[in-house]
């Protein structure tokens, strides 16, 4: 008992000594124009103390340890600037701080990978941000494919509406998908999840690669993709704004609007924003791709009150919904020349959360979210195809004539996360419970009609029939878990970093039987009510070696629990059939990645390899079942990924940026000794660029894609492209107290014919968008 008092008193007396010190405020501003940068981040060396400065470009920082001390202010499109201040008990310091432009992309600030704000150079490579000025220059049609922007990050173009995407060689359940922090899960064969999401809405896509991060649990192992949404910000005094973009894109006859308001204050702000796009059918070497349309829209409403000088409490809610999605390419689990298609899908976010913040304290904040979002999905499967059955001495002449196939399936998410940060002895330490369930229901519904003939092919009768079942058992799926990551510097060159999380994973699910129409008592899955564990752990040792020259080296631990879609899959949709395996056992992977970086005034390089080895990885073999054709969910025996990403970008003078990636994965089942399925061949970017965003700016891209001749059984080769992207743009148009800005550009300019690797290894014919021009305005007061 009394060393439980003495302890507790010490971390009184050191809370109390880490918040005494001086305030330190200043004005942060861009070099050229001397205008305010909102949203700069600013912190103080050897502390936890960090702030982003307001509209005004303020900023104020209160517990600032008395001496000399080194501030650092960085912003995206700016140079990081470092400056030393003394700090007195005298009076508050004052420090301005003015930013050189540069074009260099090296300022970034993430907060998906530590839990708290930290710029990308000090993350190297494990970690990207793809910015709203990047989406608003490329307005590219899915926000797959802006993040396919990454090096190590491939795309699989299942559709133009929204694709999967593949990181380091693995996907699907290996990748995390958050909007602002809450899970996005859902069941479909046809990637959906990264579809459910307005561009025009996004502040920032961040997106870790690997186990850089065990912030996030299971399935997290391939890394994760973030979207954070704009949202509103206290303000020192009453001001609104607004915002209008409009785009077009030639290749689908496709356009979309984006309107959003704002109102910010002292004690509260009120974020208001509506997305409409409706898309027609592409077309690829001239010739019209069918069944690729698709029209979709989102409402979201954001509210932030200021409940204390430390509380402040932030509401939101995103209503989005799709209709009348095509799925051009379909795949081998649908009938050949079957039109697949989402007649809708939507997804409901609702959210709100608590912040306590107190800098310069110890313990300096907290957070406490409650979410719960839904996802809903409705396919289409009109088949075709159509099968005569000869007559026999007991049954006359029939055809058969599948007339639909109408899956569907409900993904409700719930979950509250408890998220502090705490500064202590030269420990920056992360903490927090995380807690979150899905329930998934689903329903398939089969109508054929079977017509009786004579002899000369008239019909006698046609009788319809029905049949019911589903996809997956209804299930609930509820991991409960606790994390930690620390950072200590232990000197002023080498810091190390490391963390840990548990999960115990709670799976329930109810019998399911073949089918519900007509009645049957014979059994597909029995009912389950499970309990597993998934844990991961990883440690980071980064080495400043000279000037600008940054290493680290990362080596990372984990086990994955398979998930009900793994485990209990059955589709069948016709053609091939795809099932699951309760047997499947957790993986359990070993990772090991180096990197090396240089960081000047002009040049920008960075490169890493990794090493990545998942024993029992889940992936699809091909397999019988009931006699028929199928891929199962199997155990591979031991996956090894290895592979290498590297970038390099040169400002060799004010306003020319000339940069170009290149990234590689090779993916084997060492036990079987063969390939693994869906690996994305070698690929990057070469890329020029003239210009500044807030002025006359323009740009030329060379996408490269290599062969893939390195392929999993049942998989066809794939030969490599080119695509060529150009765009151009101005940014420095006021007129009429708004700021305008239009970009114009021609993407796939050669018109290039051409299928990507990561589709045709599913079964998909489907050829890339043509030569499309796309255009964007957007005003902002």
């Amino acid at each position: 008992m009394r060393s439980r008092l003495l302890l507790a008193l010490l971390t009184v007396g050191v809370t109390a000594v880490a918040s005494l010190g001086a305030a330190l405020s200043g004005r942060v501003v861009g070099e050229a124009s001397a205008a305010p940068l909102a949203g700069a981040y600013v912190t103080v060396t050897g502390t936890a103390l960090a702030t982003f400065t307001d509209d005004q470009g303020r900023y104020t920082l209160t517990g600032v340890p008395l001496g000399m001390r080194q501030v650092t202010a960085s912003h995206v499109g700016h140079r990081t600037v470092q400056r030393l201040v003394e700090m007195t008990a005298v009076s508050t310091a004052v420090l301005d701080l003015v930013l050189p432009a540069t074009l260099l992309p090296v300022e970034g600030v993430v907060v998906s990978s530590r839990g708290r704000p930290s710029r990308l150079t000090e993350l190297a490579g494990s970690a990207a941000a793809v910015s709203s000025v990047e989406l608003e220059r490329e307005t590219p049609v899915s926000l797959s494919a802006a993040v396919a922007a990454v090096p190590g990050v491939a795309l699989g173009s299942d559709m133009p509406w929204s694709s999967r995407v593949q990181v380091r060689g693995l996907d699907r359940d290996h990748v995390v998908f958050l909007i602002n922090g809450n899970r996005v899960s859902t069941t479909n064969e046809v990637a959906a999840q990264f579809g459910t999401v307005a561009l025009p809405d996004v502040e920032q896509v961040e997106v870790l690669k690997g186990p850089v991060s065990v912030l996030y649990g299971t399935g997290s192992t391939g890394g994760v993709v973030n979207v954070i949404p704009r949202s509103g910000r206290f303000a020192p005094a009453a001001r609104w704004s607004a915002a209008l973009s409009l785009a077009h894109e030639s290749v689908a006859d496709g356009w979309s609007g984006y309107l959003r308001g704002g109102l910010d204050g002292p004690r509260y702000y009120l974020l208001v924003s509506q997305a409409y796009r409706d898309y027609g059918t592409y077309t690829s070497g001239g010739e019209a791709v069918a069944n690729s349309q698709f029209r979709d829209w989102q409402t979201h409403l954001n509210l932030g009150l200021r409940l204390t000088g430390s509380q402040s409490l932030d509401l939101r809610y995103q209503w989005f919904e799709a209709r009348d999605v095509g799925i051009p390419g379909g795949g081998s689990v649908y009938p050949l020349g079957a039109t697949v298609r989402y007649p809708s899908t939507g997804r409901r976010l609702a959210e709100a959360t608590w912040r306590w913040t107190r800098p310069g304290a110890a313990w300096h904040r907290s957070e406490l979210r409650l979410f719960q979002q839904a996802v809903d999905r409705r396919a289409e499967v009109l088949p075709i195809d159509v099968r005569y059955l000869a007559a026999t001495d007991t049954q006359p002449l029939r055809r058969v004539r599948p007339q639909s196939i109408l899956p569907e399936a409900d993904h409700d998410a719930a979950g509250i996360r408890w998220h502090n940060e705490t500064a202590l002895l030269g420990h920056r330490l992360v903490w927090g419970l995380d807690a979150w369930q899905k329930e998934l229901s689903s329903f398939r519904r089969r109508v054929t009609e079977t017509d009786v003939l004579r002899a000369d092919s008239s019909v006698v009768k046609t009788t319809e029939t029905v049949v019911e079942d589903r996809s997956f058992p209804n299930s609930t799926y509820r991991p409960i878990g606790i994390y930690a990551e620390d950072e200590v510097a232990i000197e002023p060159r080498l810091t190390l970093s490391g963390g840990a999380r548990v999960d115990v994973i709670e799976v329930s699910s109810a019998t399911t039987y073949r089918t519900y129409l007509p009645v049957t008592d014979q059994v597909l899955w029995p009912a389950t009510d499970d309990r597993d564990l998934s844990w991961s752990a990883q440690a980071r040792l980064t080495a400043i070696l000279a000037p600008g020259w940054q290493a680290y080296a990362n080596l990372a631990r984990s086990f994955r629990s398979p998930g009900i879609e793994e485990r209990y899959l059955y589709v069948d949709l016709g053609n091939l059939v795809k099932v699951g395996d309760p047997r499947l056992n957790s993986e359990s992977g070993r990772y090991a990645e180096i990197g090396l970086s240089l960081t000047t005034d002009r040049v920008l390089w960075k490169a890493q390899a990794f090493r990545n080895r998942i024993d029992d990885l889940v992936i699809d073999v091909p397999a019988t079942f009931e006699g028929r054709a199928a891929l199962q969910k199997t155990n591979a025996g031991s996956a090894l990924f290895v592979g290498a990403e590297s970038e390099l970008s040169v400002s060799p003078r004010p306003g020319l940026l000339l940069s170009g990636d290149l990234a590689y994965v090779r993916g084997r089942d060492e036990k079987a000794d063969r390939n693994l399925p869906g690996i994305a061949p070698l690929n990057g970017h070469l890329t020029a660029q003239v210009g500044r965003p807030e002025g006359t700016w323009g740009r030329a891209e060379l996408e490269l894609a290599g062969k893939q001749d390195r392929v999993a059984p049942g998989e066809s080769p794939t030969d490599g492209h080119r695509t060529v992207n150009l765009s151009a743009g101005y940014g420095g148009l006021r007129w009429g107290g708004m700021q305008h800005r239009f970009t114009v550009g021609l993407r796939n300019a050669l018109d290039a014919h051409y299928r990507d690797h990561l589709a045709t290894s599913r079964g998909f014919d489907l050829t890339a968008p043509g030569r499309s021009l796309h255009t964007a305005w957007t005003v902002e007061m």
